[in-house]
């Protein structure tokens, strides 16, 4: 009995291990009955393991390379920003831009939201501000207003700047250098004909038709201030209701119509009356215009304007706008290189976007976020060359000399001038060359 009992739990135990080993759950599938299926199945997923650890090693090991290679304490002859890319160009794909190199791209260098926010060391902001506030605050339209100065003073940030403090009801900007015919100028001022703002970019370069066109629309707007009738000179003269001074003055209250100029585009309408004909002077606008050289304006056109300002130079304020510019762009302008940038803005007028943009691409290139006085000195003398023209820098050069004439280069003269500007030998030598090929090509055509 008793040897008959251990058999048959011995034959119990046999059994339930061949059923748990048939069960799919309890040993992890059909292979499994005998044993070997789990070992089977334990390598393939231990092989499957290892061949993702080996990916996931790579993509490791390339991402640690690369902040290693960018990061603070890289060393080696490469720069960190070269070791990045040849690892990118190892692996075939391309670098995406970075959030701040798009909002590089995207945003405007300089912004001037308010007349508050122009950088200038004179008081023509302050000016303007007053005369927009007291037009607003006397309910009357903005007196018309020329800005003039070289070019890159900011005349167009001002102008637009003024515009926006002044919040006009509808405000039309024309650019005369791409060109301006009369009849886009009378459709312009029919838009901002009940309180708006025409606006004008190079005025100086408008042909006379609509030079023309313009002084008889700002004389004929009916401005009390401007176009007030004086008492009679003879005050016996009866005046009383019926007489000839009573019906001028009722005349004189009546909407000026006046016909279109005769090489507009579109038809004069027949009937006065009709809605769509335009009544030149019916109601004020405000016209503001920007220039380079006030001497192309006739006289006639500049008294009709009420203020005339001239930006002078102000390396300081050009200053200040670039250094806040790139702060904007999360790039940090060391304190001792204000001198060097006082004298380039100074000497080169309008190169202040260009120096922006060769201060990013240095420091895209670099992969930096602060320019010392070496750096930016590198960037003046290397790369601000190449992105202005060498007539630029003749024409600045004849400036700086006080329109002097050069026969012959020296190195002592280049020398000089080189410190005064802070443009590098080679700028200078090369606005020497300029300047004087120039003189000799207008002394042969004479």
């Amino acid at each position: 009995m008793i040897t008959t009992e251990k058999q048959r739990e011995q034959t119990n135990m046999q059994d339930e291990s061949m059923d748990g080993g048939m069960d799919p759950e309890a040993n992890g599938g059909v292979d499994g009955a005998t044993g070997g299926g789990n070992n089977g199945q334990s390598e393939a997923n231990k092989k499957a393991r290892d061949k993702n650890g080996e990916k996931n090693g790579e993509k490791n090991s390339e991402k640690n390379g690369e902040k290693n290679a960018t990061g603070p304490g890289a060393s080696g002859s490469e720069s960190g920003a070269l070791r990045a890319r040849k690892a990118r160009e190892a692996r075939g794909d391309a670098a995406p831009a970075t959030p701040r190199v798009r909002a590089k791209c995207t945003t405007p260098l300089f912004q001037v939201h308010t007349l508050k926010h122009f950088l200038s060391y004179s008081r023509i902001p302050q000016i303007m501000e007053n005369c927009v506030l007291d037009a607003l605050s006397t309910n009357r339209r903005l007196d018309h207003m020329l800005i003039h100065g070289a070019p890159g003073c900011g005349s167009t940030l001002l102008a637009r700047a003024l515009i926006r403090d002044h919040a006009a009801r509808r405000v039309v900007e024309i650019d005369a250098l791409h060109g301006c015919e009369v009849a886009a100028l009378c459709d312009a001022v029919e838009r901002v004909a009940d309180g708006g703002v025409l606006f004008i970019r190079h005025i100086e370069l408008l042909d006379g038709a609509c030079e023309r066109f313009l002084m008889e629309v700002l004389g004929h707007m009916g401005n009390p201030t401007m176009n007030r009738i004086e008492p009679p000179k003879r005050p016996r003269e009866r005046t009383g209701p019926g007489s000839a001074f009573d019906d001028a003055i009722a005349e004189s209250a009546r909407p000026i119509e006046r016909p279109r100029a005769e090489n507009a585009k579109r038809k004069e309408p027949k009937d006065p009356t009709d809605p769509k004909a335009p009544k030149v002077g019916a109601s004020g606008f405000t016209l503001i215009g920007t220039a380079h050289i006030t001497a192309r304006i006739g006289y006639e056109m500049r008294t009709r304007f009420e203020h005339l300002f001239h930006l002078r130079d102000d390396p300081k304020g050009q200053r200040m706008a670039t250094v806040r510019a790139l702060r904007a762009r999360n790039i940090r302008v060391d304190p001792s290189t204000l001198g060097i940038l006082a004298k380039i803005l100074g000497s080169l007028h309008d190169c202040a976007e260009q120096l922006v943009r060769a201060v990013m691409a240095r420091a895209e290139l670099d992969q930096i976020d602060s320019i010392d006085l070496e750096t930016m000195f590198s960037i003046v003398t290397e790369d601000l060359p190449d992105r202005l023209p060498n007539e630029y820098y003749a024409s600045a050069l004849r400036r700086h000399l006080g329109m002097r004439r050069v026969d012959e280069i020296t190195e002592a003269e280049v020398t000089r001038v080189s410190i005064e500007t802070s443009w590098g030998d080679m700028a200078t030598r090369t606005a020497f060359l300029t300047m004087i090929r120039e003189d000799r090509v207008k002394s042969v055509a004479m």
